[in-house]
């Protein structure tokens, strides 16, 4: 039989245990991850897209939009998009996460939700693993191994 004691050990055991799994999993979670190529392998043309939210603070960012190729390729765009911050001329992806945007394939008069997947939503807080980035964004749409993207300065 469990006295108060035991049961208070219990409790706080457990309370310790949810704190430290809840910090363990922001961390994997928002990491940014060091990418392996810089600038110049980046094809800064050949994309459409609008920056419509950034925050750039002293310790975490948000940016959402939508972005895409103005190459041809057929049916729906499903490129893998991210946002890149530059801290010192090595490049960190930040999780993105993918928003449906019908708006984006009605203003261009598209059919068959051609862009309906270009949105994009991003957020990170960057200074608890040590990055101090510049105020200018990237952000990269990879399709069919090809890395396109555009800059974009928050203010």
């Amino acid at each position: 039989m469990l006295n108060r004691k035991h049961l208070s050990l219990t409790f706080s055991g457990l309370c310790l245990f949810s704190a430290i799994s809840v910090a363990i999993t922001f961390i994997v979670w928002n990491r940014p991850e060091k990418l392996q190529y810089g600038e110049n392998d980046v094809i800064w043309s050949e994309v459409k897209g609008n920056v419509e939210k950034c925050h750039l603070g002293q310790s975490s960012v948000y940016v959402k939009g939508w972005i895409y190729p103005t190459t041809k390729y057929e049916g729906m765009y499903k490129g893998n998009t991210y946002v890149v911050l530059n801290d010192g001329g090595t490049l960190y992806k930040i999780k993105t996460v993918r928003e449906n945007r019908p708006d984006v394939t009605s203003y261009f008069k598209a059919e068959k939700k051609k862009f309906d997947l270009t949105g994009y939503s991003s957020a990170s807080r960057f200074s608890i693993f040590g990055l101090s980035p510049s105020n200018e964004i990237y952000v990269i749409t990879e399709n069919d191994g090809t890395i396109r993207g555009m800059k974009h300065v928050c203010s």
